[in-house]
C-alpha cells in the first residue's frame, strides 16, 4: 500500500468489510500565495507540503487562527482543499473500528488544547504535526518522514538556536552571580565574562556539529525522509491498539534532548575552564609595565591559544573535568585536571610577564 494514482477528489476507495476504514493521508503542494498565513515565509519552504487525514469520508486538517480556546482542526472534501494544490495521496493501512470509536478519536485530539488555532506554528506545530499525531491515535502509525521533513529540518535549527541562547543566559547569570564584584563602574562585568559567554557559544557550535556527525542531529531524520515507506494491507483492530508501541517521533525527541544535554555541558565545562583562565590573566596583566602590555598580550595571546583550543576539544569529547569551582574537592579528578591547568596557565602567564619586562627594559 502507498501512494495511489487517479485525479484529486475522484478516488474510490476498495470495497471493504462493515466496520473497517481506509485511512490515508492527502498531501498538497503549499501554496504560499494562497494561504496568508504563510507569506512571511515565502519561498524558503521550497518542497514544503500540507496534509490532512482522510478516513470514512471526511478530510481533517489543521490550521492557525487567533481565536483563544477555539480549535484549529476543520474538515474538508477529501483531496480538494481550496486553499492547495494536491499532490498525492498515501494509504497508511485500515482501521477495524466502530464509527463512534474513530469520532471519539477524532474529536478528542481535535479537542484538544495542543490543537487549538493560536498554538499553530508554521515550523514547529503545523498541519503535518496534526496529520501525524491523529493517524498515529488511530493506526499507531505515521505518515512517512519526508512529507514534513522541510519543516522539521527547519525546526531542528530553531531548536538549536533556543537551546543555546537559554542555556548561555542561565549559565551567565549563575557565573555572574559567583564572579561578580564591586565595581566603580555599573556597566563592569564580572572578570572573564566576555570569555566565558565566547567560550560558552564557540563550544556549543563545536559540539553540536560534532554530534551532528555522529548522527544524533538530523542524519537519521534526512535518512529516513529518504526512504520509501510501504505500509502493509492488513486490518489494524482498534480495540487492541498496543499502548506501548514504539513512536519515532516521541523516541526522535527524547534522543535529541539528551543530545543537546550533552551539547551544553561541554559548552559550561569549557567556558568555566576558559573563563578560570582569563580571571588569572586579567589579575596578572594588571600587574606589568605599561611599557610592556603590548609584549604580554602578544605573548598570552600566543602561549594561551594551544590550551584553549585543547580544553575546548577535550569538552567536546567529554574528557574536560572541571568542577565549577575554585576549590575543587581535593582527591578526585576534577581537583588533579585543575591542578594541571593551573600549572599550564601559569606557565603561560610567566613567559608573558617575562617577554613584557624584556619589552619594558628594551631588551
Amino acid at each position: 500500500m502507498g501512494a495511489e494514482s487517479s485525479r484529486p477528489g475522484e478516488y474510490e476507495e476498495p470495497s471493504l468489510p462493515e466496520g473497517v476504514f481506509e485511512v490515508r493521508i492527502s498531501v498538497y503542494y503549499l501554496d504560499m500565495t494562497g494561504v496568508s498565513i504563510l507569506n512571511s515565509v515565502g519561498a524558503g519552504l521550497t518542497g514544503a507540503y500540507h496534509s490532512g487525514l482522510v478516513i470514512n469520508g471526511d478530510e481533517w486538517s489543521y490550521g492557525g487562527h487567533d481565536q483563544p480556546g477555539k480549535s484549529g482542526v476543520y474538515k474538508c472534501e477529501p483531496e480538494v482543499n481550496p486553499d492547495y494544490q494536491f499532490n498525492q495521496r498515501i494509504i497508511v493501512g485500515r482501521l477495524q473500528a466502530r464509527f463512534q470509536q474513530v469520532q471519539r478519536v477524532i474529536m478528542a485530539t481535535a479537542g484538544s488544547p495542543d490543537w487549538s488555532g493560536p498554538q499553530y506554528d508554521l515550523i514547529e506545530h503545523n498541519c503535518n504535526h496534526f496529520a501525524s499525531e491523529l493517524c498515529w491515535n488511530l493506526l499507531r502509525r505515521r505518515p512517512p518522514e519526508w512529507v514534513n521533513s522541510t519543516a522539521e529540518s527547519m525546526a531542528r535549527r530553531r531548536r538549536r538556536s533556543r537551546v543555546e541562547k537559554e542555556a548561555l543566559k542561565l549559565a551567565m547569570a549563575s557565573y555572574r552571580s559567583r564572579y561578580a564584584v564591586a565595581a566603580a563602574s555599573p556597566s563592569a562585568d564580572a572578570p572573564g565574562a566576555r570569555a566565558f559567554s565566547d567560550t560558552f557559544t564557540n563550544t556549543f557550535e563545536l559540539a553540536y556539529q560534532h554530534y551532528r556527525d555522529e548522527g544524533l542531529f538530523g542524519k537519521a531524520l534526512e535518512a529516513a525522509a529518504a526512504e520509501k515507506v510501504e505500509y502493509s494491507q492488513e486490518i489494524i483492530d482498534f480495540s487492541i491498539l498496543p499502548r506501548d508501541a514504539e513512536d519515532i517521533v516521541a523516541e526522535r525527541r527524547h534522543e535529541e534532548k539528551q543530545a543537546f544535554a550533552v551539547v551544553v555541558t561541554a559548552a559550561k565545562t569549557a567556558a568555566h575552564a576558559v573563563a578560570s583562565a582569563a580571571r588569572q590573566a586579567s589579575a596578572a596583566r594588571a600587574k606589568q609595565p605599561q611599557e610592556g602590555l603590548q609584549a604580554w598580550d602578544a605573548a598570552w595571546a600566543r602561549e594561551s591559544a594551544p590550551l584553549l583550543r585543547d580544553w575546548k576539544e577535550a569538552a567536546v569529547f567529554g574528557k574536560l573535568l572541571v568542577a565549577f569551582s575554585e576549590a575543587p574537592v581535593p582527591g578526585t579528578p576534577e581537583a588533579a585536571a585543575h591542578a594541571a591547568r593551573e600549572q599550564q596557565v601559569q606557565a603561560a602567564l610567566s613567559t608573558a610577564a617575562q617577554e613584557a619586562s624584556d619589552a619594558a627594559e628594551g631588551r
